[in-house]
C-alpha cells in the first residue's frame, strides 16, 4: 500500500502537481517563438489564432493571448480539473 505524504512542522509546502507539470513539460515562450517563426515563414503573415489541443492548464493559450492583443486562442481539454485550476490562476 502506498504511503500518504506527511506534512512536517515547518516544512515548505509542496508545489501543486500542475505547477510541476508546467515546469517539467512546457516552455510556452519557446513554443510560441517557434510557432510564430514557422507560421510566418510559410504564410508570410503573423499567426493570430492558436488552438491548443489537450491543453491541460491552458498555459500556452494564456501566454499566446497575453503576447499580442490581436491574438486569440482556443484551449481544448476533456479533463475539467486542470482547466479549472488554470482558470483560477
Amino acid at each position: 500500500m502506498a504511503r500518504r505524504p506527511t506534512t512536517r512542522r515547518g516544512a515548505t509546502p509542496r508545489p501543486h502537481r500542475y505547477e510541476l507539470y508546467e515546469q517539467a513539460v512546457q516552455d510556452p515562450a519557446a513554443d510560441i517563438a517557434l510557432l510564430e517563426r514557422i507560421f510566418r515563414k510559410h504564410s508570410g503573415r503573423p499567426a493570430r489564432l492558436l488552438r491548443e489541443d489537450f491543453c491541460g492548464t491552458a498555459v500556452m493559450a494564456c501566454r499566446w493571448v497575453e503576447k499580442n492583443r490581436e491574438n486569440a486562442a482556443w484551449a481544448i481539454d476533456i479533463d475539467p480539473e486542470p482547466l479549472a485550476w488554470g482558470r483560477e490562476r
